[in-house]
Order: structure tokens, then sequence, then C-alpha cells
């Protein structure tokens, strides 16, 4: 993992809101419990959209004229049993680029904040770096510290 140590991301953040990168995507990883008696009470999802990085760090998410992601898609979408179930799936599935986590690990880089707006809340075409350079990464840096 390129900024996180892979230990600690294992066993905290891979399910809990998780934004991780690669190759000019990010994949939003959202786990969810369920206690209405079904029985796979954990839902876990991945989006994965068109991004890029900044400061490798900050993930910056491309939108289109209509405010919608680029290339959005979900790679992963299934409830199980239990974490361990889910865990299990989550690194051993083709997800990544048709290869599974451990394939990809030393590549993926995992963003520290994630903001996204909607083009249409500064009237912008957000498509473009110009734009959102001018517009979030000063939001960003003063959020963040």
């Amino acid at each position: 993992m390129k900024n996180g140590k892979i230990e600690q991301f294992l066993d905290t953040g891979w399910f809990s809101e998780a934004t991780l990168y690669l190759n000019g995507y990010t994949y939003w990883c959202e786990g969810t419990w369920t206690e209405d008696g079904r029985e796979k009470p954990m839902h876990l999802t991945i989006q994965k959209y068109k991004s890029c990085v900044v400061n490798d760090v900050y993930t910056k998410c491309y939108v289109d004229s209509n405010g919608d992601a680029v290339d959005f898609e979900y790679v992963l979408d299934e409830w199980f049993h239990n974490e361990a179930e889910a865990k299990k799936y989550f690194l051993e599935s083709k997800i990544f680029e048709n290869k599974n986590f451990w394939e990809v690990e030393s590549d993926i880089g995992r963003s520290v904040s994630f903001i996204f707006f909607q083009h249409s809340y500064f009237n912008v075409d957000m498509s473009t770096e110009k734009a959102f350079d001018r517009l979030y990464l000063p939001f960003l840096w003063a959020a963040n510290g």
C-alpha cells in the first residue's frame, strides 16, 4: 500500500468508508450492518469512478456536465454472514482491474480525505482539473490543516 500500513488497513479500514485509488480510479468501500433479522446482515459495496490524486493524499473525482461521477460503477455489492466472510471475499475477488487485492496491493493508495461536490454548487464544469484546483484545494487544505 503506497501511503498506509497494510496491517492497519486490514484491521480497521477495509470496510469502513475506505477510499482507495488505483490507476486513475477511486474505489470507495462501505460496509454496513443491519439488525432486521436477515440471514446475511453485513452489506459491503465498492464503488469505482474516474479520479486522480493530489500529493498522494487527496482524491479528485471527476463529474460530467450532469454532476454524475465519470465512469461510475459498482464493482461489489454483496451481503455476508459476518465480517470475516466479507473480508475474505474482498481480498480474493477480482474487483481491481480484474485482479484481487493482493495482486495490486503494492500499487493501491489510500486517500486520507475524500470530498465530492456536484458541479452545480459552483456552476462550473468540474470535469477539468483547473476548476477542481481553484475550488476544492483551498477548502481541502483548510479543512485538513
